[in-house]
């Protein structure tokens, strides 16, 4: 009797190891399964992550700068952004983050964080261009402008006489070709 006893908590014994043998194998399995997940959503999120911080490569060697102010801050010009009830370019704070404004020998102005908010009341540019925000001048009476949408890249150029959008003429469809064109203007 005993050595049945016996037998039958060995086997007892046997299929609970075999259990929980088959449980930690699938469990495994699982674990693997759901890492491997993690490490493709690390991978995409740092993509995602890169692409989102990727700088444009500004090229400045085609302009000669009267005046060129030093690199802005993020901080600063999410500021001057929230205080205007703006939003600004992508790119534009890309070029602001590079160069906070700067003075052409040409005569354009791209404005920094230190004059865009009061360039633009001067302007008027809500009441008049509304949906733009203007983001320089040529030193002549026209200002350069840009749609208030984070991922706008077109350049315009309205008289300050007539800042009808519809009146506008474009100037580049890429605000970081045009500079690195020359910030070519056409008469």
């Amino acid at each position: 009797m005993e050595i049945i006893i016996m037998l039958v908590i060995s086997v007892f014994l046997g299929i609970f190891i075999v259990k929980i043998g088959v449980d930690n194998s699938k469990t495994n399995q699982y674990t693997r399964e759901v890492l491997q997940e993690l490490r493709e959503i690390k991978e995409i999120l740092r993509d995602q992550e890169y692409e989102e911080n990727r700088m444009p490569i500004l090229d400045y060697s085609n302009i000669n700068f009267h005046v060129k102010n030093g690199k802005g801050n993020s901080i600063h010009i999410d500021s001057v952004e929230a205080v205007m009830t703006s939003t600004f370019p992508s790119l534009f704070k890309s070029v602001l983050l590079e160069m906070d404004g700067f003075l052409t020998n040409n005569g354009v102005l791209i404005y920094g964080t230190q004059d865009i908010e009061e360039r633009n009341i001067t302007w008027e540019v809500a009441d008049y261009a509304k949906g733009y925000v203007a983001i320089g001048d040529d030193s002549g009476g026209r200002i350069f402008v840009m749609a208030e949408k984070a991922e706008s890249t077109e350049v315009f150029i309205l008289d300050c006489g007539d800042m009808n959008p519809e009146n506008a003429i474009k100037v580049s469809d890429n605000l970081i070709e045009w500079i690195n064109n020359g910030l070519l203007v056409s008469a």
